[in-house]
Formats: structure tokens, C-alpha cells, sequence
């Protein structure tokens, strides 16, 4: 007889609906932004500087096997100046009046990924430091692969892959303008079976 699987949105809205003892929400009337903004009446039809979508190879998501390492590679982009490759692993324990989840995540990156890219890549430097620095992969990369190992013990796994392009920023005449590039890929798949 397997273990039937609680509730999960009902969990989700409780944790999310917690408010700390004593606290109180107030939400505003009214609220006014400051500054002159220009709507962009002229479109980007041509999508200069934009990257296209992301066309993977591997992993079979339905096919998953931790055990041996996750072979996920993709197709060149061309204006992709790095990549990011993640993955974040669920494993839920415990029952309905007790629930205890265990994420388990990795990063592509050569050391301890900084917070900044833990949820999507966010600059605090150029896209040179951090390719540099070993926070991206090159990119001329088209694979990369997920130690053998981490995920052996997990529910659930997603994998993202992110292109990195050209990110702008600007401050001409006091305005600020900047952008993120980005081209993403995320799937999830089933490791473990839930119930017997």
C-alpha cells in the first residue's frame, strides 16, 4: 500500500497566507509613480539584439536517471554571451499534519554560486566578471552535465537552462533604462514514484 499524497495546494495557500502574530496589512488608496516615462510606441519587430528560443537535445525528462549523471545539452544561440544551467530537486516527507519538503539544488557555476543567480541570472557585475569568474558558462557551450549522484533521492526534478544576451543599461538625460536578454528552457520530471 503506498503513501497517498497530501493536499499539496492547501499547504502551499497556509504558508503563503501566514502573517506574523501581531502584524498588519495595510495596502495603499492610491499609488503614484514618480518620473517621466515614454511608452514605446515603435516596436521591436526585428528583434535586434534578442535571442532566439532555446531548442534542447537532452534530457528526456521522462527518462531521468540521477544515478548516472543528467546529460543536458542544447542547440548554439547565436548572441548568447553565457548560459546557466540549473536544477532543483523535491522530496516530500513526513504526512498531512506534519509535511517536511527537501530541496536540493545545483548550479553550472565553478564555486559556490553567488544568491544573486539562484532563481534566474541577475547582474551585479559585467557578463565578462562573471564568465570570467566561472558564475556563466562561454558562450560557445552547448552542453554540460549534472553530476552523478545529487538527485538520487528526490520526488521531483527541474532543470533550466538559461541564455545569457546582451543586457543594456542606460542613463542618458537622467533616465534609466535598462533590459535583460534572456532565452530560457525549464522542464520537470518525475524521479521517484509517489505512492507504491
Amino acid at each position: 500500500m503506498g503513501m497517498a499524497m497530501p493536499d499539496l495546494s492547501r499547504i502551499v495557500q497556509e504558508m503563503n497566507n501566514r502573517e506574523a502574530e501581531g502584524s498588519e496589512v495595510v495596502k495603499p488608496k492610491t499609488v503614484v509613480g514618480q518620473g517621466d516615462y515614454v511608452l514605446n510606441t515603435t516596436g521591436t519587430a526585428t528583434l535586434d539584439g534578442f535571442l532566439p528560443p532555446l531548442k534542447m537535445i537532452s534530457p528526456d525528462m521522462s527518462q531521468l536517471a540521477p544515478a548516472e549523471g543528467i546529460a543536458v545539452e542544447w542547440e548554439p544561440i547565436t548572441g548568447a554571451r553565457g548560459y546557466l544551467v540549473s536544477a532543483v530537486g523535491t522530496n516530500m516527507g513526513g504526512d498531512e499534519d506534519n509535511m517536511k519538503m527537501t530541496i536540493t539544488s545545483w548550479y553550472s557555476t565553478i564555486n559556490e554560486p553567488p544568491m544573486r543567480i539562484r532563481g534566474g541570472y541577475q547582474q551585479a557585475t559585467t557578463i565578462a566578471d562573471d564568465l570570467r569568474d566561472g558564475v556563466l558558462l562561454p558562450g560557445d557551450t552547448t552542453s554540460c552535465v549534472i553530476p552523478a549522484g545529487i538527485f538520487d533521492d528526490v520526488m521531483m526534478l527541474t532543470i533550466t537552462v538559461e541564455a545569457i544576451g546582451n543586457d543594456f543599461y542606460s542613463n542618458e538625460g537622467g533616465t534609466t533604462v535598462f533590459g535583460t536578454i534572456r532565452s530560457e528552457w525549464s522542464a520537470m520530471g518525475m524521479i521517484m514514484a509517489m505512492g507504491g
